[in-house]
C-alpha cells in the first residue's frame, strides 16, 4: 500500500467523531452509541491501481433504535478500534480492509454493488469502497451538509487526489448529489439509482451500469 494512502487512511480511522458532527451530535445512534463513535471508512482492495474504479456511498448502516451488533461488526470493528492504537500497521489495515470487503456481501448494497462492480469489469480486491462519511447516523439518515463537506475536506479529497481513479460511481442518488456538486478531481463520474431495500435493479440503474460497461471499454 501506498504510504501517503496508507497515511491519509490512518488519519481517517483515527478521527473522533465530534471532529465531523460536532460536540452536540444530534445523528448520534441511540442504539450501539459507542460502536457509532468508530469509523468504517470502507475499503481499498489490494489489487487498486491509480486510474481504477472507486464505488462512493453515503455512510455505513445500522443506526436504527433498535440496531444490535451483528457478527460482522464483531469481526471487523475490534480491528479499527485496535489501528486506532499505537499498534497500527499497514498489513493490519489491509486485514480490516478484507473483512470490510467481505462482510460487504452479507448486505442489501450488496445486490447493487455486484452489478456495478461486474459493469467495470472487477472485483472487490480491484475497486476501493468509501463511505463519504464513515460515521453511522441515528435511524440511517442523511448526515447533514456541513458533516458531509468536513468528511469531503478531512479525508475523501485528499484520499481520492492520492488514489487518482478513473471513474467514481455513486451508489445511489444521495451520495450521488454531493459527487455532482463537489470538486473531487477529474475522474468520471456516474451515479447508480438504488431503490428501496437494493430489491431490485430499475430501467435507470440498467442504464447506467451499461454506460459504465461502455466507458471501459472504450478506454482500452
Amino acid at each position: 500500500m501506498n504510504v501517503e494512502v496508507y497515511e491519509i487512511l490512518l488519519r481517517a480511522m483515527r478521527m473522533d467523531r465530534t471532529e465531523i458532527f460536532g460536540s452536540h451530535d444530534s445523528q448520534l445512534p441511540a442504539s450501539e452509541p459507542n460502536h457509532a463513535k468508530i469509523p468504517q471508512i470502507g475499503f481499498v482492495g489490494r489489487d487498486f491501481l491509480p486510474g481504477g474504479d472507486v464505488l462512493l456511498g453515503i455512510n455505513p448502516g445500522g443506526g436504527g433504535d433498535a440496531y444490535v451488533r451483528t457478527p460482522e461488526d464483531l469481526r471487523l470493528l475490534p480491528i479499527i478500534s485496535t489501528l486506532r492504537s499505537e499498534t497500527a500497521s499497514p498489513d493490519l489495515m489491509e486485514t480490516a480492509f478484507d473483512q470490510y470487503a467481505k462482510n460487504m456481501q452479507t448486505w442489501n448494497l450488496w445486490r447493487i454493488a455486484k452489478p456495478v462492480l461486474d459493469a467495470c469489469g472487477r472485483n472487490q480486491s480491484e475497486v476501493a469502497y468509501l463511505n463519504w462519511c464513515p460515521f453511522r447516523t441515528r435511524n440511517d439518515a442523511m448526515p447533514h451538509a456541513p458533516s458531509m463537506r468536513r468528511c469531503r475536506e478531512a479525508y475523501l479529497a485528499p484520499l481520492l487526489n492520492k488514489l487518482a481513479p478513473g471513474r467514481v460511481i455513486a451508489l445511489g442518488k444521495k451520495v450521488g448529489t454531493h459527487l455532482q456538486k463537489e470538486p473531487l478531481g477529474g475522474a468520471r463520474r456516474f451515479v447508480v439509482p438504488r431503490t428501496i431495500g437494493d430489491s431490485y435493479l430499475s430501467a435507470d440503474a440498467i442504464e447506467v451500469l451499461e454506460a459504465i460497461r461502455n466507458s471501459g471499454l472504450s478506454a482500452r
